[in-house]
């Protein structure tokens, strides 16, 4: 059971200071010509009445997949060609639909949920081979590859409102919830590890600080907590 973990390397902690030293300051860049700008539209007409919700790009920089408000999960992917020699996500060229030979559209739990208070969450492991998200309802774990649901876990209530994959194995996650508390969950054991709190609202954002050793949050009673998360 559970998924395979991505390589545990182990690296040496460092300090807050450490790490704001090593930071350089950057500035945006200022885009004055229109030739710099580009556009190019997703082609799907298989669905006109849901909307999109959440977009993420696969870790590789091929692929976008884009979570619709019927919970239902698209990807995209361009391909390595004359036109586009990286292969990697570019508004020169148009990607593809993807969908794997069996036809399956990776699909949300959405049964008595309303959609109009539902929020929306999707997080993809770092190797690209996993995809969760939650619309209100369940949490699903798809195979990236196949579009098969691996699992579900996590039913309201509370509803998530924020998932991570843990950057060094696949099968710790962080959820963060409607209730503004956030699970550490295991898949392979499917279980519950640790639950933190810090917040007094729904959480908003998540991400996991190896060098740190801790995890981030925030949420929507505008606070940031760093919070230390040990083995799971």
């Amino acid at each position: 059971n559970g998924v395979d973990p991505t390589g545990r390397s182990v690296e040496k902690p460092r300090t807050v200071e450490d790490v704001m030293d090593r930071t350089k300051s950057w500035q945006l860049s200022e885009i004055v010509d229109p030739v710099h700008c580009r556009l190019v539209t997703m082609p799907d007409n298989t669905d006109t009445s849901s909307k999109v919700v959440r977009l993420l790009y696969t870790n590789s920089g091929a692929g976008l997949l884009a979570l619709g408000s019927n919970g239902v999960q698209k990807l995209w992917k361009w391909s390595r060609n004359d036109q586009n020699p990286s292969g990697k996500a570019t508004a020169s060229v148009v990607p593809q639909h993807w969908q794997p030979n069996s036809g399956l559209l990776m699909t949300n739990d959405v049964s008595g949920v309303n959609l109009e208070e539902a929020v929306p969450c999707i997080a993809l492991s770092k190797n690209d081979s996993y995809v969760m998200s939650a619309c209100g309802g369940k949490i699903s774990l798809f195979n990236m590859m196949t579009f098969k649901v691996m699992t579900t876990f996590m039913p309201p209530p509370p509803a998530s409102t924020y998932l991570a994959f843990h950057p060094q194995d696949n099968n710790i996650i962080a959820i963060g919830m409607e209730d503004s508390t956030i699970h550490i969950y295991n898949v392979r054991v499917d279980e519950v590890k640790t639950k933190l709190k810090g917040h007094q609202k729904r959480i908003s954002g998540l991400a996991f600080s190896t060098n740190l050793g801790i995890l981030v949050s925030s949420g929507a009673d505008a606070h940031v907590c760093l919070l230390t998360v040990l083995s799971c």
